[in-house]
């Protein structure tokens, strides 16, 4: 962020503040403070992926309908959802891979 950027957004969070109650100031401080923007811009860029969450949420979903429709068919009872954890980091580590790959052929393509 520059420092005219910094500037202005400290700006409109001051201003904002004067609208809260004083547990919402604090609340406010504590989110926007620089250690918090830190650490989630680390995790946006490390593990909160956007394709890997993707794939691991539409593998866990699909996979849990399917399970779960067997199940019934065969006459069996669902008690746990153990397996969707299973299925959800599976398709973590798929998107992981599907987006490393799509990196590494895109620049070697430039």
């Amino acid at each position: 962020m520059t420092k005219s950027n910094r500037k202005t957004y400290q700006e409109v969070l001051d201003k904002s503040h004067h609208n809260l109650s004083q547990t919402e100031k604090v609340f406010s401080k504590i989110i926007h403070s620089s250690f918090i923007g830190i650490t989630t811009k680390m995790l946006e860029d490390t593990v909160f992926r956007p394709t890997p969450l993707i794939v691991a949420l539409s593998l866990s979903i699909v996979s849990g309908c399917i399970l779960f429709i067997f199940a019934l068919l065969f006459g069996y009872t669902v008690r746990s959802f153990e397996g969707l954890g299973f299925f959800f980091l599976f398709g973590f580590i798929i998107g992981i891979i599907y987006e490393y790959l799509r990196l590494l052929t895109r620049s070697t393509k430039k």
